[in-house]
């Protein structure tokens, strides 16, 4: 039954008012019901009953531990309009007749009226209903009644920090529901426990503990708590820093609570994605999702889950910048945090984001005082995963001062917490702090921060977000001691909005508190700034993450260029054209534009170069039955499957002249025909292309369309040869050898720096593809024969594959042997492919990449940076036969 129902069974006209015998029997059945956890089966049998009385100013007495059962299942079915009439006759017959009820009836009252005003975050209010009982008289009352209070004042007690409290509670309440023969109230135990587990940082047990209550949950029948569990764990496992799992079990949990009508869980699923999303860099995500999440737990009075809201909005909002939006919800969620427990759980964790925002701010002093307290406050209430973020941030605000003695302290401290919860994520950006302060400052900006990458289990994409946040992270300080200088900037992305953080020191004023100058602020680098990439260096964390999960991550100021472009255009609808050599990535570019263009249609691909020429025609525009001879029905084309997505023309250079002229009339009206059909139909689709070739050139040599071409150029963007970018050979190898399924310790062990060095003296025809095929080629190699073999495997293949010198034969003609490839002459204004007229390919140069290949023509054009399709018209102009 969903929430806000106002019952299952009717009220008969017929029923009439119960005896005391009728209200026990009653009770007794119920009582079978819930201790199996059947809540619904419970509420059907009792609200009949309740119902009759509705219209009453006061409950029987005699039936009060019945409406009490019945208030149970309600709480457990989320029936908000009959808890708020229920609650109102319970609270006054308990207050009337509390001393003369039986003690069952008195326990059970209590009970839901302490539930009540637990979930109110009225803590003592709670208590004081408890206490009204007297402690004789609960040990008067049934097991199954005791494991339930038992159970509640658990629960208070972990929210209030008392965790040793809590520990007793919960085993207090297994050793009840064991004499209850209650699964359910097993599950509730072990949950109680596991809360207990994982607020010590005991990780592992509390997913144990999870495990078990799940177990006891689901044999029970009982699919709420089932799918509080599975919401309890994904936080665990957030917690551990395994975010992919933490993500998919809330995933789960909240497509469950919503077809079990459980909202209240559902926003708590939520509220977690939401957090998921801030911890692994998605900000903008997670802004979206929490600001939503909190006008919901507002809307519902639900305390606990807005205060939480509140400081997760508030740590997104100074992770990527926005230090005066933060400090709204901050003192919302002191305020909330202050009136559920003052010196709870939600308390210390809003101290740390203060903590947080003060050292963003540059209040050094500030900041080591509030962390200083945060530290005293887990202490007290032994929360060790908060007191490892507190002494992180301790360590982070020594360092400004500076202050190193101490900051090595503090984060070794942070360091053996993480380690002893088995954390996964945050222990490696600790480890990359001690790295960076144990030693020099590396050549590199990446030195110590690589090294923790290398024995990193976390998702990298994650891991790379912290080691690079110009607040917390590594990276930038490492960056900033090189004596790099006045106005220095380190960028890092802010998840899915591409927006660029900059750490900047050189226009920073003198710090309120007196200390040397130095706080962070963030401006905004954009793709058309002059000075942008003098300034900020171009690193990989300035652009999108889309970039990254496609396979382009880059150093290279020209790529980091054309992906800031990219980006720019990709909500437009003008026609993008891609240049760049093959291999090089230009479909993972079109891809990423498609994916940020939030279109609603599909991505959809078309292969200029394999297109048939009698029937491309038909393929792109579509055929009507009898068009041709086999076109037996109506057959949809390309470009209408891309209805409202993108169409990509891959090899463009290669389509034929009859369909070009086709495709200029959709270009110019949307509008296409199919083959067969009378009337035109209008399409909306973007247009992207993509080629290896100088299509200026094919222009001049009158082998494809002027006016196409200048429709197609809307915007070009180049993508760089491998050769041109090699400071990103380290970042690319690594990459593909975890996707081609290598061991990141293995890693290091077959790409040495001598590996490296090499790979730099390669000339890379087939650029990144040829990369991903020799990672691919060693991860084999290395499971075969191991890494030292792997190694030298890379070394010999290297030093064949290493840009050529050309030696001239006793005729002229350049001599190249097999697996070399020939130098091209470049030129800065054009693309180094350049394809030229037949005359500029001479026979010696089409006769030795000939005979490099061993007669292979395709391999020929790749030699020459040239299609397949082109080689063969070359070689059959110039007088070469079959060959």
């Amino acid at each position: 039954m969903r929430e806000g129902s106002l019952g299952s069974a009717p009220c008969s006209g017929n029923m009439a008012a119960l005896t005391v015998a009728d209200w026990k029997s009653v009770g007794a059945q119920a009582r079978v019901y819930l201790v199996a956890g059947a809540w619904q089966s419970a509420h059907d049998l009792l609200w009949p009953h309740v119902q009759f009385h509705w219209t009453s100013p006061a409950f029987p007495p005699e039936g009060l531990e019945c409406l009490s059962l019945c208030t149970i299942s309600c709480a457990r079915l989320n029936h908000a309009a009959h808890l708020t009439k229920a609650h109102g006759w319970l609270s006054r017959a308990f207050l009337q007749h509390g001393k003369n009820l039986p003690p069952e009836a008195a326990t059970l009252t209590a009970y839901c009226l302490a539930r009540q005003a637990a979930d109110a975050g009225k803590h003592e209010s709670a208590r004081k209903w408890i206490a009204l009982l007297g402690e004789e008289t609960i040990l008067q009352s049934s097991p199954w009644a005791q494991a339930r209070l038992s159970s509640l004042l658990g629960r208070i007690a972990t929210r209030e920090g008392n965790l040793g409290a809590a520990e007793h509670y919960g085993t207090e309440t297994a050793r009840l529901a064991e004499l209850a023969g209650s699964e359910t109230l097993r599950g509730d135990a072990f949950a109680l426990l596991a809360i207990v587990a994982r607020m010590r940082g005991a990780l592992g047990e509390a997913n144990t503990l999870y495990a078990k209550a799940a177990t006891h949950y689901w044999q029970s029948g009982n699919m709420t708590g089932h799918v509080t569990v599975l919401l309890n764990r994904a936080w665990t496992l957030g917690l551990i820093g395994m975010l992919p799992d933490s993500k998919r079990l809330f995933k789960e949990s909240l497509s469950t609570a919503v077809s079990l009508g459980r909202q209240s869980t559902a926003l708590r699923a939520r509220l977690g994605l939401a957090w998921v999303c801030a911890r692994g860099g998605n900000l903008r995500e997670a802004r979206s999702r929490l600001l939503s999440v909190w006008r919901e737990t507002r809307r519902r009075s639900m305390l606990r889950e807005e205060t939480l809201a509140l400081e997760y909005l508030a740590e997104t909002y100074i992770l990527s910048g926005a230090l005066t939006k933060a400090k709204v919800p901050l003192r919302l969620g002191r305020r909330l945090a202050q009136r559920l427990a003052p010196d709870g759980d939600l308390t210390l964790e809003i101290q740390i984001r203060e903590a947080m925002l003060s050292l963003a701010e540059g209040r050094w002093s500030d900041a080591i005082s509030q962390s200083k307290a945060a530290i005293e406050h887990a202490r007290r209430i032994t929360m060790p995963w908060e007191l490892a973020q507190a002494l992180r941030l301790l360590g982070t605000a020594y360092l400004h001062l500076p202050r190193r003695r101490q900051a090595r302290d503090a984060f070794r401290k942070a360091q053996s917490l993480l380690v002893q919860m088995n954390e996964q994520l945050e222990r490696h950006v600790v480890t990359a702090w001690l790295s960076a302060l144990g030693q020099q400052p590396p050549s590199s900006p990446h030195g110590s921060v690589s090294r923790a990458l290398d024995a990193a289990d976390a998702v990298p994409s994650e891991l790379h977000f912290w080691l690079h946040h110009p607040l917390l992270g590594p990276g930038p300080w490492t960056c900033r001691t090189q004596g790099r200088g006045r106005g220095s900037h380190w960028d890092v992305t802010c998840g899915s909005s591409g927006r660029v953080l900059c750490a900047d020191d050189s226009a920073t004023p003198a710090a309120s508190d007196g200390q040397t100058a130095g706080a962070l602020y963030w401006t905004e680098v954009t793709a058309d700034s002059k000075d942008a990439g003098s300034n900020c260096g171009y690193l990989q964390g300035s652009v999108a993450p889309i970039w990254s999960d496609l396979g382009l991550i880059t150093r290279s100021p020209e790529l980091l260029m054309t992906l800031r472009l990219a980006e720019t255009y990709a909500r437009g609808t003008i026609p993008i054209l891609v240049t760049g050599e093959t291999g090089s990535g230009k479909d993972l570019l079109i891809r990423g534009l498609h994916v940020m263009s939030d279109q609603s249609g599909r991505f959809v691909p078309v292969n200029c170069a394999a297109a048939r020429k009698d029937l491309f025609v038909a393929e792109l525009f579509g055929a009507r039955k009898g068009a041709y001879t086999g076109a037996v029905e109506h057959r949809s084309g390309l470009i209408e499957a891309a209805r409202d997505g993108t169409i990509f023309f891959d090899e463009i250079a290669d389509l034929e002249p009859e369909a070009q002229g086709f495709l200029l009339r959709f270009l110019d009206s949307g509008e296409i025909r199919p083959l067969g059909a009378t009337r035109r139909q209008h399409v909306t689709a973007r247009v992207a292309a993509a080629t290896c070739q100088d299509l200026s050139e094919h222009v001049r040599a009158g082998l494809f369309r002027a006016d196409l071409y200048g429709r197609l150029a809307g915007v070009v963007l180049r993508i760089p040869p491998l050769r041109q970018r090699k400071d990103d050979l380290e970042l690319l190898a690594e990459m593909l050898w975890q996707r081609e399924g290598g061991n990141p310790i293995v890693y290091r062990k077959v790409f040495t720096a001598e590996v490296l060095d090499n790979f730099r003296q390669r000339f890379w025809a087939g650029n990144v593809r040829e990369l991903k095929y020799a990672a691919g080629r060693a991860v084999l190699f290395s499971r075969t024969h191991g890494s030292t073999a792997a190694m030298a495997y890379l070394l010999q293949e290297g030093d064949r594959q290493r840009i050529p010198i050309v030696e001239h034969s006793m005729l002229g003609s350049p001599c190249i042997s097999r697996g070399q490839v020939v130098a091209m002459e470049t030129n800065g204004r054009s693309h180094p492919h350049r394809r030229g007229k037949p005359s500029q390919w001479t026979v010696e140069r089409l006769r030795a990449a000939l005979e490099a290949t061993g007669g292979q023509v395709p391999e020929a054009g790749k030699i020459l940076g040239i299609s397949r399709s082109y080689a063969y018209q070359l070689y059959k102009r110039l007088g070469f036969r079959k060959c």
